[in-house]
């Protein structure tokens, strides 16, 4: 019994090399679907990197014409490249190149199995992507999914990328080792050394790229520890979005492209580079008014806006935010035409409806800033028919603006203002999005009936219209 005890103590040293195999579960060459690489008629380039050790390891590159960015994608175990074409299509729908590889021992990757050579095949890769492909580090995401998010935290630890997406990550090998098997619970940390690199908490502390992990609130096979690490990382760089009704092995069902949208636009975002700055004595005055008016009507504090500062930049949308210590910017995509274009006023008050309120990224506020645009220009006595005309040209913001408006006929102004008492956080962010159930139980009856109607009627057009925004989310009235 001794000696069987002593074993089992020790037998996590055994690990390094007998594990690998039993861990790892490699998927070789020719198990997979080889014969059809292609991705909505993009064909991959093959290719072959040699890593540290002198071993080739096995690649294709989806190239995404006109893409700004290049995914490089470290997949989980019991796989290969060719089992990876599903997430390869998410983020080409997103408009990004992909590089799937295998690492040494899986598909037609040379060499045997082992944790060592996971972390450098995945260095070796993206080595080859920055040098061969040319894609510049600012423009590449590191991505990888449950076993792969050690390798992408730890390519990213040590080499600059833009940003990092992570599926189902667990905490750290050892501690998920430790969690799954309590016959190790006792072990000592220092025999699972080989685990060191495939501590994705630690990883993360040592990365600068802004990072999104969206973990299968279901995954029993990472558990709720390895949620409650994440979710005490820095919010501000690392934002966690929770993925309901999926479990770990099914985490695709739920549209994950939402998540990669998000973090693309963040990355993107600086791509803006004003042109002009404006300023004057009337857009000033006029920016006054807004937040007047916003003071005076909705029941959620102003933010401390110190100063707002008005670009035009070479972009097809507006949008507006923070520079830092109560700076804020907006960006308009048009010079003026005249000095009365509805056009640019209204712009500037929807998005200083943004600026004034909480932050917020749900289909219903889209329609309250263009609503509130429409009510200033009215006071202003600007053309607001030209500006609705407008919106008719964008269907998303269209739908959500006759949303917001068919809800306020229906409640009254207080009723419909007072959405923002009810506020929810989505995941760990410091985003919000309107909690509608809970403000439909506030009213009574006869408006809680109307505006559940309202809010049905057009609820799947807009969650479909907004797929193409950057992470929109509307609550389904129960």
């Amino acid at each position: 019994m001794v000696a069987i005890l002593c074993v089992l103590y020790f037998s996590p040293l055994l690990m390094k090399d007998i594990g690998a195999q039993i861990v790892l579960g490699p998927a070789r060459y020719p198990k997979g679907y080889y014969d059809k690489p292609g991705i909505d008629k993009i064909q991959p380039k093959d290719f072959y990197v040699v890593n540290e050790k002198g071993i080739k390891i096995h690649g294709w590159f989806f190239q995404k014409p006109n893409a700004k960015l290049t995914v490089i994608f470290h997949h989980g175990r019991g796989e290969n490249l060719t089992y990876c074409k599903s997430w390869a299509k998410r983020f080409i729908d997103c408009d990004a190149s992909v590089v799937l590889y295998d690492y040494s021992g899986f598909g037609k990757s040379g060499g045997n199995v082992s944790f060592e050579s996971l972390t450098s095949d995945g260095e070796s890769v993206y080595r080859y992507v920055v040098s061969d492909l040319h894609v510049k580090p600012g423009r590449l995401v590191n991505a990888g999914f449950s076993m792969g998010c050690a390798v992408a935290t730890y390519v990213a630890s040590r080499n600059e990328c833009a940003g990092i997406l992570l599926f189902a990550p667990y905490d750290s090998m050892t501690s998920l080792v430790k969690r799954k098997f309590p016959i190790w619970k006792f072990s000592p940390d220092w025999m699972f050394s080989y685990f060191n690199k495939f501590d994705v908490v630690k990883n993360l502390r040592n990365c600068k790229a802004r990072t999104v992990v969206a973990y299968a609130s279901g995954d029993k096979m990472m558990g709720n520890e390895s949620t409650e690490s994440f979710l005490k990382l820095d919010s501000e760089k690392v934002l966690c979005f929770p993925l309901d009704d999926v479990g770990h092995g099914d985490l695709l069902k739920a549209d994950i492209r939402k998540y990669v949208r998000f973090l693309f636009n963040e990355i993107t975002f600086y791509d803006l580079t004003p042109v002009r700055e404006l300023k004057s004595p009337v857009l000033k005055m006029f920016l006054d008014l807004c937040f007047k008016r916003y003071k005076e009507n909705f029941p959620v504090p102003i933010k401390k806006l110190k100063k707002v500062r008005v670009f035009i930049v070479p972009a097809g949308r507006c949008m507006s935010g923070e520079i830092g210590e109560g700076e804020f910017y907006i960006f308009l995509s048009n010079f003026p035409r005249n000095g009365r274009d509805p056009y640019y006023w209204g712009a500037i008050a929807h998005e200083s409806m943004h600026l004034a309120s909480p932050l917020m990224k749900d289909c219903c506020m889209e329609g309250i800033c263009s609503l509130f645009a429409v009510d200033i220009l009215k006071e202003y006595h600007l053309d607001s028919l030209e500006y609705k005309q407008l919106l008719k040209s964008y269907p998303f913001y269209a739908e959500s603006y006759y949303l917001a408006q068919e809800l306020r006929d229906a409640v009254g102004i207080e009723s419909f203002n007072n959405l923002f008492l009810y506020l929810k956080p989505i995941g760990n962010t410091v985003q919000n999005q309107f909690d509608i159930n809970a403000w439909l139980c506030s009213l009574p009856e006869s408006k809680r009936t109307n505006a559940k109607a309202i809010l049905m009627k057009r609820y799947q057009k807009l969650i479909d219209l907004s797929r193409g925004e950057s992470m929109l989310v509307l609550d389904k009235p129960l």
